[in-house]
């Protein structure tokens, strides 16, 4: 349901340049530049949505006998330095508990970072406080990253804890553009049986807080 939803529109949108340029109707070069400029756009929106469909299958097949033990705190650590180095006018603010190890596949867990990660710059102006934060807590890995922005309505934030395809759906509806970004995040959180919240920020926006039980070290 939410790839239909997701592919419905870009196709939409393609298929009516493609009619206005098979029209026969005379375009400026102002008017083709634009149709043209839209065709690639929303050809490159639909491969994105595949390649995140193509994804959630590979989330749903792995087998959790290639689990590994996992140092999130040296994926969050690195990703969240790649963040700064290239948005350097952004201002983060981390505490970041060493030595939290999680178990689980380890390409899933660097895309969950990376998912909040990217959602934090494309759904956040560049001047609005982030904070992130990782703890542990009586056996398990608590990841919080905290935001200034615009974040949702109290609809989304209900919506969101009735089930997570629907608030997909319903809230890339609304403009705000998660598309399957949400989808693939509770795939994965799920998948490593963790658990993940959306709510208000004590900043002002939102606030995503996910849970995973922590990995038994062997000593």
């Amino acid at each position: 349901g939410d790839a239909s939803h997701e592919l419905r529109t870009p196709l939409t949108v393609i298929r009516g340049y493609i009619e206005i340029l098979n029209s026969g109707q005379e375009l400026s070069v102002e008017q083709r530049e634009r149709a043209m400029s839209r065709l690639s756009s929303e050809s490159l929106r639909m491969a994105e949505t595949i390649d995140d469909l193509l994804l959630l299958a590979e989330i749903g097949e792995a087998r959790e006998d290639s689990h590994s033990t996992i140092d999130l705190s040296q994926i969050l650590a690195n990703q969240l330095q790649d963040l700064t180095d290239q948005h350097q006018e952004r201002v983060v603010k981390s505490t970041i508990t060493s030595n939290v190890y999680v178990l689980g596949d380890f390409e899933q867990i660097t895309r969950m970072v990376g998912n909040l990660i990217s959602n934090i710059v494309r759904h956040t102006p560049t001047e609005a406080q982030v904070e992130v934060m990782l703890s542990q807590m009586d056996g398990k890995a608590v990841l919080v990253f905290d935001d200034a922005g615009p974040g949702l309505s109290d609809e989304m934030y209900s919506r969101s804890r009735e089930g997570f395809q629907r608030f997909d759906r319903a809230h890339s509806k609304n403009g705000g553009g998660f598309g399957l970004g949400l989808s693939i995040l509770s795939s994965i959180v799920q998948r490593h049986d963790g658990e993940l919240l959306l709510s208000r920020s004590n900043l002002g926006g939102l606030r995503t807080q996910i849970t995973l039980p922590l990995a038994s070290l062997k000593m």
